[in-house]
């Protein structure tokens, strides 16, 4: 008897300590003020985070000079109301680029805009209210080079043509974390604060603009893997750009 008892209040001891357990993890607050921003600008969705990761191709006719690149984006969203759709695109501010879209991980429509350096279409989703879905998109960009000797990308000018910038222009949507991650084969010169931007576009004749460091991972000794350069920002909304710069 004495030990059903003891093996009883042990039980109950461990029910109550991941009863208390559960209590004191804290609710995500930071998810209801995104649904909050979401339900403002009128969004079927929030992006709980977003990742950029862009594996860049070099030239060896222009050594330093970036040929080609492929661009994936993992997205997780969570649906405020039923959601059938999530629209999509890549887009090359160089007039250089021929962008192509690579298919992703769920069914899509047919190219609601086909420019070369310009592509936009459709993800097709069949999401109920409250449902969370991790979505990928994909689009390679391949560039006719030489690059000038100086240029301006997005918000960084007069780079040298081994520099890049990779941005993520947000028109529309409510972001809980967003990552821009490229790989480079060459190596990357240490980043500065500033290579990292988030520009706030409401005004365009005078942006706001928070300047911030990526950070740079190097790959181990003796392997051929990529470097790596990362940049991540918070509660990104509608009408904010972030932007990368990569130096060589």
């Amino acid at each position: 008897m004495k030990t059903k008892l003891l093996a009883l209040l042990l039980i109950f001891a461990a029910v109550l300590a991941a009863q208390s357990a559960e209590d004191s993890i804290a609710p995500d607050k930071n998810l209801a003020s995104l649904i909050t921003a979401a339900r403002k600008y009128k969004r079927d969705y929030v992006i709980e985070s977003a990742t950029m990761l862009v594996k860049l191709e070099t030239s060896n006719q222009y050594p330093g000079q970036t040929s080609a690149a492929e661009v994936q984006i993992v997205y997780t969203i969570f649906a405020l109301t039923n959601v059938t759709t999530f629209d999509e695109e890549y887009h090359s501010p160089a007039p250089n680029a021929v962008v192509e879209r690579i298919p992703g991980s769920d069914p899509e429509s047919k190219l609601t805009d086909d420019k070369p350096t310009n592509k936009a279409w459709n993800v097709l989703l069949q999401l109920k209210t409250g449902e969370r879905h991790t979505l990928t998109t994909k689009a390679r960009y391949t560039y006719k080079l030489p690059f000038p000797g100086q240029r301006t990308i997005r918000d960084f000018h007069n780079l040298p043509p081994g520099d890049d910038v990779w941005g993520y222009p947000n028109t529309e949507d409510v972001i809980g974390e967003l990552t821009i991650l490229v790989q480079s084969k060459l190596p990357i010169k240490a980043p500065h604060d500033g290579d990292a931007l988030l520009a706030d576009t409401h005004n365009k004749s005078q942006p706001t603009v928070k300047l911030s460091q990526p950070s740079l991972q190097a790959p181990d000794k003796d392997t051929a893997v990529p470097n790596v350069l990362a940049a991540h920002w918070q509660n990104v909304m509608p009408g904010q750009a972030a932007e990368l710069h990569l130096a060589r």
